[in-house]
């Protein structure tokens, strides 16, 4: 029994040396100081809560839209597909900085970024204060007969004579 307090006490010993060079190593040589452990550190910062979006927070809505135009590449290829565009729309509610996310190719991109820049938003709102935001725009090309179904004239009973 009395060898297992030894060996305990031993083993105290030694890290207690251990530790005690670490701590005068790490005073003279800054990159042992990054890497040696860290016995006392403070407890980590908490991070706030993010406010809940308050009635005066809103996200910029589409106040003109300007449809894009099928390229004739993509007409003549009856191309379907997808462009993704991302922006920011100003505190003048104007579109600016326009980043092809996706793209369907065949023209169709520059359709978009052109039709893109005639749109006209209400800017976004931050406690009461008109800001600049970042939004996404996807726009869909789809080729094909239009799926429109022609109007319906009123069809009148016939009378008789």
């Amino acid at each position: 029994m009395s060898n297992h307090y030894f060996i305990v006490l031993f083993a105290l010993m030694v890290f207690a040396q251990i530790r005690a060079l670490q701590m005068v190593k790490t005073r003279n040589d800054p990159v042992a100081a990054v890497y040696a452990p860290v016995v006392n550190a403070p407890a980590p910062a908490r991070k706030r809560a993010a406010k809940p979006p308050q009635a005066t927070d809103a996200a910029p809505a589409v106040l003109t839209k300007i449809d894009p135009e099928y390229s004739q590449a993509a007409r003549t290829a009856q191309v379907s597909g997808m462009v993704v565009l991302q922006l920011v729309v100003t505190a003048e509610g104007k579109p600016d900085q326009i980043k092809l996310i996706k793209s369907a190719g065949y023209g169709l991109d520059e359709q978009s970024i052109k039709a893109l820049k005639q749109w006209t938003f209400t800017p976004g709102m931050r406690h009461g204060k008109p800001v600049s935001i970042y939004a996404t725009v996807d726009f869909n090309f789809k080729f094909g007969p239009s799926k429109r179904l022609p109007p319906i004239s009123p069809v009148l009973p016939h009378s008789p004579g």
